[in-house]
């Protein structure tokens, strides 16, 4: 499985830049596996009927699109809660 993270490279590289290499791989790794998680989790929860994947995966696209708050932080955040929906999809096609 390709890293999640990896999707989010520009932002690590501005990060690096900075002097803050050290400091951006452990947000890289804490944003990889708090991705993971969410998707095991999903998958399990989905898997025993607990969870209707596909309206989740609606939600998560709805709600990336209705991102309102100001600032730099909008559109990764919506880049990613559309990233980890499409995961969500593909992951159950491959089920």
């Amino acid at each position: 499985m390709e890293m999640i993270s990896t999707r989010y490279d520009s932002a690590v590289d501005v990060a690096k830049g900075t002097g803050m290499g050290n400091e951006a791989a452990e947000l890289r790794g804490a944003c990889e596996a708090v991705a993971r998680l969410a998707l095991l989790l999903t998958a399990q929860l989905e898997d025993r009927g607990l969870i209707d994947g596909p309206a989740l995966t609606k939600q998560l696209r709805e709600t990336a699109a209705a991102l309102t708050f100001p600032g730099e932080h909008r559109e990764p955040a919506r880049r990613r809660l559309m990233t980890l929906a499409d995961d969500l999809d593909q992951a159950r096609g491959a089920r």
